[in-house]
């Protein structure tokens, strides 16, 4: 048996054992106010391990290292952008949305602007927030065909599984019981391999700012920021804590736990681009660090931390856009789901995954792209009216005109950005 077929083994059998481990401490979800809210009974750290489950994954950690080693510093937006929105969620939102007693922040808009406004916005939100999902199945499945030895095809199926298996039957419970453990993962990966680097000597390069376009820098951003603040995941964790302050310090602690995670992987993309400028396919950069710097044994458990981190995330997105598509769309539109709406989430869940896992093959590559083009769709439909609601501001016509204009001003801007690229 060769080294590569031990590696291998290695994370098969962790993720069995994770697998395992997952259903012995947590039951299936068998009501759809436990699965979407868990009966509003998150703690504050609950709330800020949801938030860190779903918001650091394959972007703050494969999409960092990937542009860390494309571009230099401006990998570090994604991770600083939202670990400043959190900020933001904690000290400004917390309150308003949590005493709101709502299940998606399309519902709570709703409440202030009409259920036209709600049905508008509800596309561009879902659309924004299931953007996301394809990023993140783009980087679990490099992690899995790094391993496996497998076709692009085979790792998005077995990703598609885990994505089923965590978020399908298990709901919010999944996702928080993912964030916790990736907080746990996430630290020790970047402890061991920054000792490692710095072993072995760390080189610094010079990067050309320029290249990456303070324009460019500026809009991906704005649009994290917007969007981490307007994205139902997020904001999920806020309406299913036990109390305001619970929904407050659980922001606050992840905007501590965040930064760090960015800083690291940073600094390991950089020694990468030192060390190995050959490599072609930029989103295995991390894989092939931990492959060829870490240890032999610790290397394949690494892998399947990082595999695990990226599949909370994509799940956490999951939950959110499938909370998004049933009580904002499926309710509306179709009445009969109240009737088991465990089985309509389940079902939805399945083809989302399946629409996810068929565009992210003809797509394969682009994390941090995908990331900030989801996040610009969630902030120009969510952002503004949730403005408005959280700090009770009146608005005339042509905040209504804007309303229903921004989404479709930012897609036409993306447009016309890529044309010009």
């Amino acid at each position: 048996m060769t080294t590569t077929d031990i590696n291998s083994l290695i994370f098969f059998l962790f993720l069995v054992i994770f697998i395992t481990y997952t259903l012995f401490k947590n039951r299936v979800s068998r009501e759809s106010y436990e699965w979407t809210l868990y009966g509003r009974k998150l703690n504050f750290y609950h709330v800020a391990f949801l938030i860190v489950g779903t918001l650091v994954g394959g972007a703050s950690t494969i999409g960092t290292t990937q542009m860390a080693y494309e571009y230099g510093a401006p990998s570090l937006i994604f991770t600083f952008s939202s670990a400043f929105a959190c900020l933001i969620l904690g000290i400004f939102f917390s309150y308003k949305l949590r005493e709101s007693e709502s299940i998606t922040v399309i519902e709570l808009i709703g409440k202030r602007f009409g259920e036209n406004t709600r049905k508008y916005l509800s596309f561009f939100a879902l659309a924004g927030i299931f953007l996301q999902t394809v990023a993140q199945m783009i980087a679990a499945s490099s992690i899995i065909r790094a391993n496996m030895k497998v076709s692009f095809e085979t790792s998005i199926v077995v990703t598609s599984f885990f994505i089923f298996f965590f978020i399908v039957l298990f709901g919010i419970k999944g996702a928080s019981f993912l964030g916790q453990y990736k907080f746990y993962m996430l630290y020790i990966i970047l402890a061991l391999s920054l000792i490692i680097i710095f072993k072995k000597g760390f080189y610094f390069i010079q990067t050309n700012l320029n290249e990456y376009g303070f324009a460019r820098g500026l809009k991906d951003t704005l649009s994290t920021i917007l969007g981490v603040l307007s994205t139902q995941t997020y904001l999920q964790a806020i309406f299913a804590a036990k109390d305001i302050k619970h929904a407050r310090n659980g922001s606050l602690l992840a905007a501590l736990i965040i930064p760090p995670v960015g800083l690291g992987f940073y600094l390991i993309g950089i020694y990468m681009k030192y060390n190995r400028p050959d490599i072609q396919i930029t989103s295995d950069v991390l894989p092939i660090f931990i492959q060829t710097y870490i240890p032999f044994g610790i290397s394949s458990i690494f892998l399947v931390f990082i595999f695990i981190i990226s599949i909370g995330t994509a799940s956490g997105l999951f939950l959110g856009t499938l909370t998004m598509l049933f009580e904002d769309h499926l309710k509306i539109y179709y009445k009969k789901v109240s009737d088991n709406p465990i089985f309509f989430y389940r079902i939805a869940g399945l083809i989302l995954i399946i629409i996810s896992s068929m565009i992210t093959l003809n797509v394969k590559s682009g994390i941090l792209e995908w990331s900030f083009l989801s996040m610009g769709l969630r902030g120009s439909s969510i952002f503004l009216p949730l403005i408005i609601i959280i700090f009770n501001l009146r608005y005339g016509k042509k905040a209504s005109f804007l309303i229903y204009a921004l989404p479709i001003l930012y897609i036409i801007y993306t447009l016309i950005s890529k044309l010009k690229a």
